[in-house]
């Protein structure tokens, strides 16, 4: 008999419901009573949050569809064995008619929604609702198993004790807790901890999406405090982030929980296409929560403090190298990712500090806006060119473009748009920076140390351009035909790929890696595969074209002549891309 005291998630999910509170007050009353009722759920809930928390959803959401739920009772079994959970059918059906289930209501209704302290109801109502005519022995003893249980104590008005063996049955009883309910434990717990991510996620699979492909994924607050965007799933270590700016009271719960939506939605749908747009309208009240976030983000943005010393990038540096970017406010345009590297593009006369340039020289990269610079992007370690370098890609089906400055993806910081506030006076620059596009300055100079101090001090986050070569060993922990199910686009189809020719390493595979990591110009890699597909099948032309093409564009002309002479007689002359780079070797 004690086993069925114990809060059960069905029981919570009843109780629940017949509270009618809205998503952000159900989420506080769990995490309550996670954090504060260990001592009356079951014991075989008591170490993991994530299977109590997931049991009450699937039971919140049968009671709120039963009759179509009760159709599929086997598949939800299923379902809840898969998480640990058991279910006895004889459970599932009932009526929920449990005289228990009063006695926990009643506690939780005093201690977390209840500001007077206390419940009352008539005897003849209790034993009426739960359909007992009269009061027999055993029933006054269970009911007094359950006041003691639930540490209650029941009295007559006025403040008197009472004996439910002996008060009249139409009496008003008066249940209230045996020990003092503690209001200010809510208070510091919701201080403690606005809005608990695992379990907002744990909630949003459970109730709205569950990706069929990937295991759950990884989920955290971002380390700075982003007012681009509201969260980002990556995909390689299959990890939200959920922006530090919504971290706030300010923030319900909903809003929290349609951007997990959002993001977890991302697992399965890389692009916002038609797709994506039809999944997202499901999760309720989208728009609306989508334009309170807008609003709140916008409000943060004005006024957010940085913290001093947030980040360390001038450390250690001797010189600062202010460029100029001609794109005013497409600034963005300027950075291309190419062959695993950020190219910057820009023209400006730097033969003045070509002479000592270091590799690790901070540049800082500005666009003009009227009689003042922003700051717009930095990096901390890269190749400064004398001039421009030109490449017409035009021939390989890309476009043609120049850069002057060439970065690793982790060395290259790009301010969004909306978060460009800085600004520098023309009248604090040097002539000589406004006729080159370039200026050269010390650490220690006086007149830029407030630029170092924003520097160190950004904490709002930064565009994502280009690849990231970490993200390669993306997809861990999943089927091969799971992979091959999978429909990807753009950087997360290399990975895919790359993740395929490990478990299945043919020679099919490893063309079509060398395909897609070509369709995203991660050029020096692709030739690097198709050259080890040529070393085990010299017969394949497919190949052979490839890598010609890529020999030319890569500025490989000297390996390009005479891998193309060896198979010269074997060439298609209907690939007008072979043709065009076949020209360049003329």
């Amino acid at each position: 008999m004690m086993e069925n005291l114990y809060y059960s998630p069905f029981d919570l999910a009843v109780i629940i419901s017949s509270m009618n509170f809205g998503l952000q007050k159900e989420n506080e009353l769990i995490n309550f009573i996670w954090k504060n009722e260990q001592d009356f759920i079951q014991p075989e809930y008591r170490n993991s949050k994530r299977k109590f928390v997931l049991n009450i959803y699937y039971w919140t959401n049968y009671l709120n569809n039963k009759a179509d739920i009760d159709l599929e009772f086997p598949a939800v079994k299923n379902d809840m064995i898969s998480v640990g959970a058991e279910i006895a059918e004889s459970q599932y059906i009932s009526n929920f008619s449990n005289l228990d289930l009063f006695f926990k209501s009643l506690r939780i209704r005093i201690i977390f929604d209840n500001k007077k302290g206390y419940i009352r109801t008539k005897f003849r109502t209790l034993l009426r609702q739960y359909g007992y005519r009269r009061r027999s022995e055993r029933l006054v003893d269970y009911i007094n198993t359950c006041i003691d249980f639930y540490r209650l104590k029941p009295y007559l008005r006025g403040g008197v004790e009472c004996d439910i063996r002996t008060v009249d049955i139409d009496e008003m009883i008066i249940f209230k807790l045996a020990e003092k309910s503690n209001d200010l434990q809510i208070e510091e717990f919701n201080k403690m901890e606005i809005h608990d991510l695992d379990y907002l996620l744990d909630m949003v699979r459970a109730k709205y999406y569950n990706s069929p492909n990937l295991r759950r994924p990884t989920i955290s607050w971002t380390n700075d405090y982003p007012t681009d965007y509201y969260g980002c799933y990556t995909y390689y270590n299959n990890h939200i982030v959920i922006s530090s700016v919504l971290n706030d009271k300010r923030v319900t719960t909903e809003m929290i929980s349609m951007v997990i939506y959002h993001e977890s939605l991302h697992q399965d749908f890389a692009e916002h296409n038609d797709d994506f747009n039809k999944k997202i309208s499901l999760f309720p009240n989208y728009e609306k929560l989508d334009k309170k976030l807008r609003d709140f983000i916008d409000n943060v943005h004005e006024e957010l403090q940085y913290p001093s010393n947030f980040n360390s990038f001038t450390r250690g540096k001797k010189r600062i190298i202010y460029i100029s970017l001609p794109y005013a406010d497409n600034y963005p345009n300027a950075f291309l990712c190419r062959d695993e590297k950020i190219l910057v593009d820009f023209e400006a006369d730097i033969n003045f500090v070509l002479s000592d340039f270091q590799e690790d020289d901070m540049v800082v990269f500005l666009v003009e806006n009227g009689n003042h610079y922003h700051i717009v992007g930095w990096c901390t370690n890269g190749l400064l060119l004398p001039k421009p370098k030109f490449e017409n890609l035009s021939c390989y089906g890309d476009y043609d473009f120049a850069y002057q400055y060439v970065s690793d993806y982790k060395n290259t910081y790009v301010i969004p748009p909306s978060c460009c506030d800085y600004i520098i006076d023309k009248s604090f620059l040097p002539k000589e920076f406004v006729e080159s596009n370039c200026g050269c300055f010390t650490m220690n100079d006086e007149d830029i140390q407030p630029d170092i101090q924003y520097i160190n001090s950004y904490c709002e986050g930064y565009l994502r351009i280009g690849f990231d070569p970490d993200s390669m060993s993306a997809f861990e922990n999943i089927s091969l035909r799971t992979l091959k199910n999978i429909q990807e686009t753009s950087y997360r189809n290399v990975c895919v790929a790359n993740k395929i020719y490990q478990m299945e390493p043919t020679i099919e595979n490893l063309i079509n890696r060398a395909k897609i990591k070509k369709q995203c110009w991660l050029l020096t890699s692709s030739l690097e595969d198709y050259l080890k597909a040529n070393q085990q099948d010299n017969t394949n032309i497919f190949c052979v074209c490839e890598i010609i093409k890529l020999f030319v564009v890569l500025h490989r002309t000297d390996e390009a002549v005479p891998f193309y002479r060896k198979y010269e007689d074997k060439l298609p002359h209907t690939d007008e891309q072979l043709n065009r780079c076949l020209k360049l070797l003329e």
